[in-house]
């Protein structure tokens, strides 16, 4: 894996910064037992492409001068290449139980996709991960190689910089969750194979708890953005606050707080949302969490087009779908919201934009309907035509599909 996947969401690295990594020179560092514990502690979790994939411009024959030895037929492009079958390989390790959200109405949630229909976009790129996806599933190693080691490494000196830390020497930690680690005053950093931490004072004033309320958390976002901003780094932040659904005590719960860059175009804003995110959460009750995506983007099966939102719909009804609700589709005015999104945990073998339907569930669970509240599933449809598709686990009436 290449240390680009982070610096696409906070900027250019020194090449210099790979050597410094990886030199044998050593000093001591104190390191906090909370760097070890961050490093341990914290789950795999999912969660960077900017770059639009984009086929070339082809130039039309008629406009280029044809010379006297060479035949107009010469000059037509010549078509793409076929694109390649998408083989969609279940995970045997990485069920995520019932995906679903209590609450009196949809409206008292929020799910802040940046796409719209409006946004006509008609391709997107598939990503491979299948090496991940074999260490999690198949060898259950999740041992670096050498190369992606020299890359969190990088990436954690890269980061330690922009905090002013001087000689920044990271700290390998590789006997339960393969990490880099490194401490500094009140600071402490990880990086690992999908994400890069940084744990910081929280700013005066500003609170991440789940159980804030929308506002509270909005206004400590921006604070915490205004303190950080090189951090941060992006150039053109949007804030996604996300969820606000109901525990079966009755408590409304924000559990996503995340920035992510506007791109020049939709496909790209969409793309960054899903891989490029930096996420705000709290750590240690007062402590403040910076979290960067390290999915690696590097390999892409193909750029494909997307199915219509109606021919999404007619999916369903048809039983092309992923869910894991108990239930089959209820029907179509059941549906609440409807985005396209990357299914990109990190076990996934392959990064697919998928339609996703949050619908009204027939028979709420019986938490809700105890508290008088309607709960909401969601349904994936690919949103890849189905002929480029095998292997897609459909919903066959159990949950963790």
């Amino acid at each position: 894996m290449k240390s680009t996947r982070l610096l696409r969401a906070i900027g250019d690295i020194d090449e210099g910064y790979v050597t410094e990594a990886t030199s044998p020179r050593r000093r001591s560092v104190w390191m906090a037992v909370g760097a070890i514990a961050a490093c341990v502690a914290v789950t795999l979790s999912v969660v960077t492409a900017t770059h639009l994939n984009q086929k070339p411009n082809l130039i039309d024959p008629s406009d280029e001068p044809i010379s006297p030895t060479q035949s107009p037929t010469q000059t037509k492009p010549q078509p793409d290449p076929p694109l390649p079958i998408i083989n969609v390989i279940p995970s045997t390790e990485g069920a995520m139980g019932y995906e679903g959200y209590i609450a009196p109405t949809f409206d008292d949630m929020n799910f802040p996709t940046p796409w719209r229909e409006t946004d006509k976009i008609q391709t997107l790129p598939v990503y491979d991960n299948s090496v991940m996806a074999e260490r999690y599933n198949v060898t259950h190693d999740l041992t670096p190689t050498e190369a992606e080691k020299q890359a969190m490494a990088a990436d954690l000196i890269y980061m330690a910089k922009k905090l002013g830390i001087p000689d920044p020497q990271p700290v390998w930690n590789g006997d339960y969750l393969p990490c880099y680690s490194l401490a500094y005053g009140d600071y402490v950093l990880t990086a690992d194979d999908t994400k890069l931490r940084v744990f910081l004072p929280m700013p005066e004033g500003c609170s991440l708890e789940t159980t804030d309320s929308y506002d509270t958390l909005e206004a400590s976002a921006y604070r915490i953005l205004e303190t950080y901003r090189d951090v941060i780094g992006l150039k053109n932040p949007r804030l996604a606050i996300s969820y606000g659904d109901y525990t079966i005590n009755g408590e409304q719960m924000w559990m996503n707080v995340q920035f992510y860059e506007q791109g020049d175009i939709p496909a790209e804003t969409l793309r960054n949302y899903c891989f490029n995110s930096v996420h705000l959460l709290v750590w240690n009750d007062s402590s403040l969490q910076i979290s960067f995506d390290r999915l690696d983007l590097s390999t892409v099966i193909g750029e494909y087009a997307l199915i219509s939102v109606e021919e999404a719909k007619a999916a369903l009804l048809e039983g092309y779908y992923v869910t894991s609700a108990a239930d089959p589709f209820p029907g179509l005015d059941h549906i609440e919201q409807v985005e396209i999104t990357y299914r990109n945990a990190f076990w996934d073998n392959v990064f697919l934009p998928y339609y996703k339907f949050y619908v009204e569930e027939a028979d709420p669970l019986p938490g809700a309907a105890q508290m008088g509240m309607k709960s909401y599933a969601t349904y994936y449809v690919p949103a890849v035509q189905r002929q480029y598709i095998q292997g897609l686990p459909l919903w066959d009436g159990s949950i963790n599909s």
